[in-house]
C-alpha cells in the first residue's frame, strides 16, 4: 500500500485572484532552509492572463519535510496563444516527500493555443522508508483543457527513499481525456526516477483507476510502470503509447 501522509491547503478565498489584462505573469519562490512546509511557492489563488504566459518556478530549500517546490490548488487560465508553465524543484536537504510539484484539490487548468507544461523533480536526502519524493504528485480532482495545445507532464524523482516516483497519479478516478483534454493536441507523460528503493517512475496509486477514452492521444515515456493493487489503466488502450525512457521511438 502507499504510506502518503499529505497535509490539506488552507481554505482561499472566492476574492483571491492573480490577473493580467494583457501581460505576462511571472511568479518565483525560494522555500526557507528549516522547519516543515517550506515551499518554494503555495499558489492558493486564481491566476488569469487574456493571452498572455503565466511561469511558476519555486524551489524548496529547507531540511523538514513536505518540501514542496509549488504546491498548487488553484485555478491557472490563459487565452490566445498564452502558455501555462509550472516547475518545481523540491528540497535536496529535506526529508519525507519532497515534492518537486503537487497538484492538489479541484482546480482548473486552461489554456487555448498555447502550451501547458509541468516540470518538477523531487528531492529528499532524509527520507525514511517511505520517503516518497516524487517529481509530480497529481491529486487534483480538476480539470487541464486545451482547444489545440499540447499537455506534458515531465516528472523526476528524487534520489533517497522508497516511492520516489517521477509521477504519481494519486486521483480516485481519473478520465484522462476529458479530465486532461487536448484535441487535437497531445497528452504526454515523461517519468524518469533517479534512484531509491522503490524502481517505478510512473505510478497509479491503490484502487486508483486511469482512464483512456478516445482521443486526444495519450503518451507515457517512462522505464517502468507501477500500477498498484485495484489500481488500473482501462478503457481505449489504442490511443495510449508507451516509449521506454531513453528510447528514441
Amino acid at each position: 500500500g502507499d504510506h502518503r501522509d499529505l497535509h490539506s491547503f488552507p481554505t482561499r478565498r472566492s476574492s483571491d485572484l492573480i490577473t493580467s489584462a494583457t501581460g505576462d505573469i511571472t511568479l518565483v519562490g525560494h522555500g526557507g532552509t528549516s522547519g516543515n512546509d517550506n515551499w518554494g511557492i503555495q499558489q492558493s489563488a486564481a491566476i488569469s492572463s487574456s493571452g498572455g504566459h503565466i511561469s511558476l518556478t519555486g524551489e524548496s530549500h529547507t531540511t523538514g519535510s513536505f518540501a514542496y517546490g509549488i504546491a498548487a490548488n488553484a485555478n491557472i487560465t490563459t487565452t490566445g496563444s498564452g502558455n501555462i508553465s509550472l516547475t518545481g524543484v523540491g528540497s535536496t536537504a529535506g526529508g519525507a516527500s519532497c515534492f518537486g510539484i503537487r497538484l492538489f484539490g479541484s482546480q482548473t487548468y486552461t489554456i487555448v493555443a498555447g502550451q501547458m507544461t509541468f516540470t518538477a523533480t523531487g528531492n529528499g536526502s532524509n527520507g525514511g522508508a517511505f520517503a516518497n519524493n516524487d517529481g509530480i504528485t497529481y491529486e487534483s480532482t480538476g480539470d487541464g483543457s486545451a482547444n489545440s495545445g499540447d499537455i506534458t507532464f515531465i516528472g523526476t524523482g528524487g534520489a533517497s527513499g522508497a516511492g520516489a516516483t517521477g509521477i504519481t497519479m494519486s486521483t480516485a478516478t481519473y478520465d484522462l481525456d476529458k479530465d486532461l483534454a487536448s484535441t487535437p493536441g497531445k497528452l504526454t507523460f515523461q517519468a524518469t526516477k533517479l534512484s531509491g528503493s522503490t524502481p517505478n517512475a510512473f505510478m497509479v496509486t491503490s484502487g486508483k483507476t486511469i482512464t483512456i477514452s478516445g482521443a486526444p492521444e495519450v503518451e507515457i515515456i517512462t522505464d517502468t510502470i507501477d500500477i498498484r493493487v485495484a489500481g488500473s489503466i482501462t478503457g481505449a488502450l489504442a490511443n495510449l503509447t508507451i516509449i521506454p525512457e531513453n528510447s528514441s521511438a
